[in-house]
C-alpha cells in the first residue's frame, strides 16, 4: 500500500477528491454547475496525441 495514493484516472476524472466526510461535504457544496460527463476522456486522449503532434 502507497500512502496518500491518489489514482490518475479518478484524480482525472473528479473536480475534488476528499479524505475526510467535512471535505466531501464542502466539496459537494462547491461544485461546478456544469456536470462532467465521459466525453473528458476522449478529450484528454485528443490533447495529449495533440501535444505529441507538436513535439511537447
Amino acid at each position: 500500500m502507497v500512502k496518500d495514493y491518489i489514482d490518475p484516472f479518478v484524480y482525472a476524472s473528479c473536480d475534488a477528491i476528499g479524505g475526510t466526510l467535512e471535505e466531501v461535504a464542502e466539496a459537494l457544496k462547491a461544485l461546478p454547475k456544469k456536470v462532467k460527463t465521459l466525453t473528458i476522456i476522449d478529450e484528454g486522449i485528443q490533447r495529449f496525441i495533440n501535444s505529441k503532434e507538436v513535439g511537447l
